[in-house]
């Protein structure tokens, strides 16, 4: 027997698996880069934003649905958990007397707390980045 056949036998007589390592391997980095965005939006909690005023409300969801731009908003939330703030996103598709939708979800002024512009990514930079 050679040096490297016993190099091998011996590797092998003290190789201890520990179960997932001859699995890790087997993950492309589109499965790793999708596993990490799935924790981190797990993770994310919006901080509870100040309450607007109706006009101030009127004028930013006006202002969206004319220029066609991204929201977030924040509804006035009564519940037992205070700590569980939940943010919608969308467009605003349509308006009406009392309230506007958000896609297809239709939200009353009144329940209402917070409404902000969603940032846009400028694709020019992505596709520099990409390249």
């Amino acid at each position: 027997m050679s040096d490297f056949d016993e190099t091998v036998q011996q590797f092998f007589k003290d190789y201890h698996d520990r179960g997932m390592m001859k699995w890790a391997g087997f993950y492309l980095s589109d499965h790793t880069q999708q596993l990490e965005k799935v924790t981190r939006n797990l993770r994310y909690q919006p901080t509870k934003q100040p309450q607007l005023s109706r006009e101030e409300l009127t004028q930013l969801i006006l202002k969206a649905f004319n220029h066609h731009l991204p929201i977030i908003l924040q509804l006035n939330a009564i519940g037992n958990d205070s700590e569980q703030i939940q943010e919608y996103q969308g467009y605003v598709t349509a308006l009406m007397a009392q309230g506007f939708y958000l896609g297809n979800q239709q939200f009353n002024l009144l329940e209402v707390h917070h409404v902000r512009l969603q940032p846009l990514t400028d694709t020019s930079d992505q596709e520099a980045n990409n390249k």
